[in-house]
C-alpha cells in the first residue's frame, strides 16, 4: 500500500482565511456581502447528507480562484418519541465545523491577498458583522473540513 504525505502534493493556490462574527443567517450575510462588495455569492450547500454547513461561492473570473463563505455551525433538529411521553420531543444539537474556533460564526476563504483593505473596511462597517479578522494558523487554514473540492 502506497502512502502519500501532505508534502507530496503541491499547493495549487494559497488562500487567506478570515473569521466572521455575525448573528444573522448565512443567506442574509451572503446577500449583504453581495450588496456591499459587489460580489455574487451563490449557495452551493450540499444537502445530500447532514449536517448541512451552508456554503456560498463566488469567483470574479471564470478561471480565477473562488471566494467562499462557510458557516461554522449547523443546528440539527430531531424529533424523539418516547413511549412514556404524550408528545414527541424536539431536541436541537449544534454541530461545529471547526470545534477549536466554536465562537466564530462564519469563515471567509479568499485568494491570497484578495481581500484588500477597502474590502475589509467595508465588511467591518456592515452593521451585521460584529468582527472580522485573519486566521493565520496554518493547521486551521489547511483543516480538511475547510476543503470542499
Amino acid at each position: 500500500m502506497k502512502r502519500f504525505l501532505i508534502t507530496d502534493f503541491e499547493e495549487e493556490e494559497s488562500m487567506d482565511l478570515f473569521g466572521l462574527h455575525s448573528p444573522i443567517e448565512s443567506y442574509l450575510l451572503a446577500f449583504k456581502l453581495n450588496q456591499n462588495l459587489g460580489s455574487h455569492f451563490k449557495n452551493v450547500t450540499d444537502y445530500s447528507q447532514p449536517p448541512f454547513f451552508d456554503r456560498y461561492v463566488w469567483s470574479s473570473t471564470q478561471e480565477g480562484p473562488a471566494w467562499e463563505l462557510i458557516s461554522n455551525h449547523y443546528i440539527l433538529a430531531k424529533k424523539e418519541e418516547h413511549s412514556t411521553a404524550l408528545f414527541a420531543l424536539e431536541t436541537e444539537e449544534k454541530k461545529t465545523l471547526i470545534s477549536t474556533l466554536s465562537k466564530i460564526n462564519y469563515f471567509l476563504k479568499v485568494p491570497q491577498d484578495g481581500l484588500e483593505k477597502d474590502h475589509l473596511d467595508c465588511i467591518q462597517k456592515m452593521g451585521e458583522v460584529q468582527l472580522i479578522y485573519a486566521i493565520t494558523d496554518q493547521r486551521i487554514k489547511q483543516n480538511p473540513n475547510l476543503i470542499f473540492d
